[in-house]
Order: C-alpha cells, then structure tokens, then sequence
C-alpha cells in the first residue's frame, strides 16, 4: 500500500511543481523611475508603454510630449542572462513660447541591452544591465546620437509585501546638440509594497546631467502601481512629479506588460 501511494503521489508532485512555478508574478521592468534586478526566465517578456504625457513649464515657455507605443521585447536565455530590445514607435511634441506654437512629431530610437543576474537570493537580488541606443529616431523625440548607459538594481526584501529597491546608474548621453556625448550619472531609491494581485511603488530619483551647454540636477518623485488579473499580465500606470527647476513639471502614463 505504501508503495502504491508513494507511486500515485510521486507523478502529482512532478505536475504541481511546474504549475507552482508559474504562480510567480510577470518580472516587468514598468512601471517606476527604477530598474528591477529580476531576469526573465527562458521565454519572453512583452512590455508596452502605451500613452504617457509630460509637462515642461519655464521662462514663458510651455512643452507638451506625448509618446505612444513605448515597447520593449525581454528575452530570457536562461542562467540569469536576459537580452532587451526597444523602439519607441510616435512622438509628438507641442511647443509654445512668446505666444507661438509649433508641433513635431516622429518615431523614436531603438535600444538593445543585456541584464545579469549576480545574486539571486532569498532576501537579496542583484543584477547589471548594460544598454545602448541607436539613432534611428527623428528629430522630434530621437537623441540623434548613440548613448550607452550602465545600471546595477539591487532589491532587498523587508517583509512578504514590503521591499526596498535601488538602482545606480552611470551613462554616456547624448549632447543637447545632438552630436557627441557627455557624462550622465543618478540614482532612484524606492518602497514597493506587492499584493499578489496589487502592487504600488513610492520612488525618488536624482540625476546630474553634465550637459555641455548646461549642467542640471533633476530631482523626481515617482509613484505608480499596477493590477494583474493574472500572473502572465498586468496593466500599470504611474506619475513621476519634478521637485526643482530642472526638472519636469510632471508626467503621467500608463501601460501593460505580457509574458508569454
């Protein structure tokens, strides 16, 4: 009899463990201003920045951007290693100044990086991401150059909902001008508190933008948060509000995230 259960129970255990191992939420770089340390699983990650508004107010000057169809493809090749593609499909940009309004609009640039996963613990997660943009984009939201930038995102666990992230971050950018590079460092801290089906992230970020024609320190605070309805997908939305002068009046958005 003993036998007989243990070769009855044996093939459950087989079937239930990978269903187990799917009850694991979809890893989505989206929504925040930060970067998680998770890597996709063999398989694919689809994510889709679907409409976010931005706000630029200053000197008698008004800036609205719109950007639609922001999509990023996450590869996972198994190991921890991760590859990235993304393309921004439109832009359109509404400048007003003295009075005078003009519009642009076009298609964005398209980025390519690779995510490591260094420490994959219990309560402790770190990871390096290398990406780099091509200039494929138009004038209206495309930098016109290629950049490179460099991120480490480490999360720490604090309790089953609560947990801490961070994520460092060092860039060759893109020169106002368009033409050449110049140096790009920040860092985003944040809370993020996950629900299983609910989640939501309370973030700073802080950035120093050595810009040759002039150097900025924008300061961000991003809250966002999001619903799966079921672990494969979830819809999110998020504004980030700029805190000093360099930096965006604010910004809202909202998107979706498949794995598949």
């Amino acid at each position: 009899m003993k036998r007989l259960s243990a070769a009855l129970f044996l093939p459950l255990v087989g079937v239930a463990a990978p269903a187990l191992a799917q009850d694991e939420p979809v890893c989505a770089e989206r929504p925040g201003l930060g970067t998680p340390p998770c890597a996709t699983e063999k398989g694919v990650v689809g994510e889709l920045g679907l409409v976010s508004w931005t706000l630029a107010k200053g000197d008698g000057e008004r800036t609205d951007t719109i950007v639609a169809g922001d999509a990023l493809a996450r590869v996972g090749l198994g190991g921890g290693t991760e590859v990235q593609v993304g393309w921004t499909a439109f832009g359109s940009v509404r400048d007003r100044a003295d009075g005078a309004v003009s519009r642009m609009s076009g298609i964005g640039d398209v980025s390519v990086g690779v995510l490591q996963e260094v420490v994959k613990g219990d309560t402790l997660a770190l990871s390096v991401l290398g990406r780099a943009t091509l200039p494929t984009g138009g004038q209206t939201i495309g930098a016109g150059d290629w950049s490179a930038a460099f991120y480490v995102p480490v999360e720490v666990e604090l309790s089953d909902v609560l947990s801490f992230e961070v994520t460092p971050s060092v860039a060759a950018a893109v020169d106002e001008d368009r033409s050449g590079r110049h140096l790009d460092y920040g860092l985003v801290a944040g809370v993020s508190a996950d629900f299983d089906t609910h989640f939501a992230t309370l973030e700073l970020a802080v950035d120093r933008d050595r810009d040759p024609a002039e150097i900025t320190t924008p300061l961000l605070l991003g809250l966002s948060g999001g619903w799966r309805p079921s672990p494969d997908f979830q819809i999110d939305a998020g504004c980030n509000l700029g805190l000093d002068r360099d930096a965006d009046d604010v910004q809202l958005y909202v998107g979706l995230a498949r794995r598949f």
